[in-house]
């Protein structure tokens, strides 16, 4: 997809409607600009926060009572 923009005498671009709603930019988030051998790059950096919840540790034990297995009344191996 090849899209063109015009740069304004303050530095700023336009982003095409069509490259806005591929890469899902919208008001307010921020871009990367990278330079590469090949040029010019644009990236929309991850948002850690949006990953909230995504990864699961279970239940993280308060104490050492909560380590006990129900199987063998033992002490889990703590890593």
């Amino acid at each position: 997809m090849l899209e063109i923009s015009t740069v304004s005498t303050r530095g700023q671009i336009t982003i095409p409607v069509s490259i806005r709603e591929k890469y899902d930019i919208n008001v307010g988030d921020k871009l990367l600009f990278e330079a590469s051998e090949e040029g010019l790059l644009l990236k929309k950096p991850i948002d850690f926060f949006s990953l909230e919840g995504c990864f699961s540790l279970g239940h993280i034990p308060d104490n050492e009572e909560e380590l006990l297995t129900p199987e063998t009344g033992q002490l889990m191996e703590q890593e």
